[in-house]
């Protein structure tokens, strides 16, 4: 990847905007709290985490710096470019962008590359752009779902009267494909659903015997 083809998107030169404004205390404040930062693959509660340990930057500038940071790690661990050159790659963007270049035009390169380099050698963030990564390389990730239960009626020979009625059990699986949202519909009975209950529960039985060998361990784990 040459330093012409890395694309930033808009909200992505806010946030490094909003990084080359900072303060040296409040860079500080905000690299601790993401030293500090649960592994997740819910960026929710990292978001979360980081928000309510830092004070000296406003919670909106915060998130857009997390969404920002989170997201060159994840194009840095698509790259094949070393660190440094990815680095370059992001301050050559900035330097010739049309639209916002001219908001870094006081900027001390020499040090916002080296506050780049540090944010890129936080271990949390590190391991889930690598989580992230891997999940990725799977056909399909899910996303959501829900059961939809209703009574469907059954005609007999005269379709104009009910001749039974049975309970109906959809379940909805929302999931990503090749980076498009996509739903799977499966009609389930109540063998069909407690069959599925026993092999979730059996799944977190087996996930939670794990966590406790890590923990033995002493070896971080990404929380789901």
């Amino acid at each position: 990847m040459s330093s012409e083809k890395l694309r930033i998107p808009d909200e992505g030169y806010k946030g490094l905007e909003i990084l080359q404004g900072l303060q040296q205390d409040s860079l500080q404040e905000f690299v601790s709290a993401l030293n500090r930062a649960p592994l997740s693959f819910d960026r929710e509660k990292l978001f979360t985490s980081v928000q309510k340990a830092v004070s000296k930057i406003a919670s909106d500038d915060v998130e857009v710096l997390l969404r920002t940071i989170f997201s060159l790690h994840v194009t840095y661990r698509h790259s094949s470019r070393k660190l440094n050159i990815f680095l370059d790659d992001i301050v050559y963007a900035i330097k010739n962008s049309d639209k916002y270049s001219k908001n870094f035009l006081n900027t001390d390169w020499v040090k916002f590359h080296g506050t780049l380099e540090n944010l890129f050698a936080i271990e949390s963030l590190i391991c889930l752009s690598k989580a992230v990564d891997i999940v990725a390389e799977h056909a399909c990730i899910y996303t959501g779902s829900r059961v939809l239960t209703d009574i469907r009626p059954v005609f007999g020979v005269n379709e104009s009267a009910i001749s039974a009625l049975f309970v109906s059990n959809i379940l909805k699986l929302e999931y990503y494909e090749d980076g498009d949202e996509r739903e799977l519909f499966i009609a389930l009975d109540e063998d069909d659903i407690k069959n599925l209950i026993e092999t979730l529960q059996r799944a977190q039985g087996k996930a939670k015997a794990i966590k406790a060998t890590i923990v033995v361990e002493k070896i971080p784990y990404i929380e789901s």
